[in-house]
């Protein structure tokens, strides 16, 4: 989230939280976030928690001062949100699963390293990245030809 927010030079100001020490748990926090996690942005005092939700926000309020017609509004919108969506149900579970084989680590508890579920992950993820490299052939980016937080989420 911050570097999307860097990115697109949204102002924020970055709060440390001690998720050792619990104080994601507190409840001046979780009055912000109501699943004990982080990010959190507080627009105009509006607590925002996920971040593909403060991205899709950030979306909104990145272009101030530019006009678009309400039909390209629209395509960049759903082109976003496709780009959005892939990462989230195909990139990002692939990601997660070659990640914990990688380092033994799935859902924060240790596991043994299992060589064929490794190769399986590998693979799962090489074939995201092979259907990227076509996307990437069309487009410059993943959701067009401009830079989106689509591509940051990735």
């Amino acid at each position: 989230v911050a570097q999307a927010l860097a990115e697109t030079q949204v102002p924020y100001e970055f709060v440390r939280v001690d998720m050792g020490a619990d104080e994601h748990k507190m409840p001046e926090l979780l009055a912000m976030h109501p699943f004990g996690q982080v990010s959190v942005v507080m627009p105009d005092g509006f607590a925002l928690y996920e971040n593909r939700a403060i991205c899709r926000y950030i979306t909104e309020v990145r272009r101030p001062g530019q006009y678009a017609s309400p039909a390209q509004i629209v395509r960049e919108r759903i082109t976003f949100e496709h780009a959005a969506a892939v990462e989230a149900v195909g990139f990002h579970p692939a990601v997660l699963k070659y990640c914990g084989r990688h380092s033994g680590k799935c859902n924060h508890r240790s596991l043994p390293l299992d060589q064929v579920s490794l190769d399986i992950a590998v693979a799962e993820l090489s074939a995201k990245l092979d259907v990227y490299e076509v996307i990437l052939e069309t487009y410059k980016f993943l959701a067009g030809d401009e830079f989106t937080l689509a591509d940051l989420c990735h």
